[in-house]
């Protein structure tokens, strides 16, 4: 038997999202070769071969890693194996080539598939056939990946090769690290700059005058030696949390000043990553009452 062969089909990207939507969609079609039909990603064609087109689980549009360009519609991916879940049934992680970034999961029902295939000397592959991203700040937050055995399924990817897509202006997103662990600082979610002092963030002089503050009292709480009992302990997680409590409202009013060329995002106590509005933050954290529309 040869394998089903398919090509990639460019989408003709849309200027503008459509009215509530929110995103755009870049990336490719399938479609058989030459002048053949395009192939949808429920066409019955796909699973007697054996493929099957899937928007990834677990993808954030907020994960630095997901918006690398080796995620890229064309570009092929793997599946491995990341361990089982509480009912004890594999799962497969998307990863990039080089093994370095994952991007998500594949669905319950193809990740067991998938796993199930390798288990008995298949081997499976991913090709991301397209992407969504936000049309507010170009973040990527999808993707759809064909899922396939390159014994049934042969994709020529010639047509990926110099993928371009339009780009859209973005804003830049810094981070307001306030987790206690050393004194509030501005941070840059994608690493490519390193730290930076809060006074290197055009805020307003009130702002900058509260940030500063802030930062005193933070350095004054680390320096403070208080007694190694009970009321010592209550003393030091009072003035914590009222630190937190001001770090949280600091940036609500960051997010105001900044919203128009800035995402602003706050890591505080105990997050393991970053929040980017009140809405994110748990239940009595923060109110959920963001009039901001940014």
């Amino acid at each position: 038997m040869h394998p089903l062969a398919l090509d990639l089909s460019p989408l003709l990207p849309v200027r503008a999202a459509a009215p509530g939507a929110g995103s755009l969609t870049f990336g490719f079609s399938l479609r058989l070769p030459g002048d053949g039909f395009l192939v949808d990603a429920d066409d019955p064609l796909l699973r007697a071969f054996g493929a099957v087109v899937v928007e990834i689980d677990g993808a954030d549009e907020h994960d630095e890693a997901f918006q690398d360009d080796a995620f890229d519609p064309g570009r092929r991916v793997h599946l491995l194996q990341d361990g089982v879940d509480g009912d004890g049934d594999p799962v497969v992680a998307v990863w990039d080539e080089s093994g370095a970034r994952r991007a998500g999961f594949l669905p319950f029902y193809t990740g067991v598939m998938a796993a199930a295939a390798t288990d008995q000397g298949l081997c499976v592959e991913g090709l991301v056939l397209s992407e969504e991203r936000t049309f507010r700040d170009d973040r990527r937050r999808s993707l759809q990946v064909l899922v396939h055995a390159p014994a049934f399924v042969h994709v020529d990817g010639g047509a990926a090769d110099g993928y371009r897509r339009p780009v859209r202006p973005a804003r830049r997103r810094i981070v307001l690290f306030a987790d206690g662990s050393s004194p509030p600082r501005w941070w840059d979610p994608t690493a490519a700059d390193g730290p930076a002092e809060l006074t290197d963030v055009p805020v307003s002089s009130d702002l900058a005058e509260q940030l500063a503050r802030l930062k005193e009292d933070f350095l004054a709480a680390g320096d403070k030696d208080l007694p190694a009992d009970m009321f010592g302990e209550m003393e030091e997680g009072w003035t914590r949390s009222s630190l937190s409590d001001r770090a949280r409202s600091l940036w609500c009013r960051a997010r105001a000043e900044l919203g128009r060329t800035h995402a602003v995002g706050l890591l505080g106590p105990g997050m393991e990553r970053p929040v980017w509005s009140p809405e994110e933050m748990s239940a009595g954290d923060e109110p959920a009452s963001d009039d901001i529309p940014f």
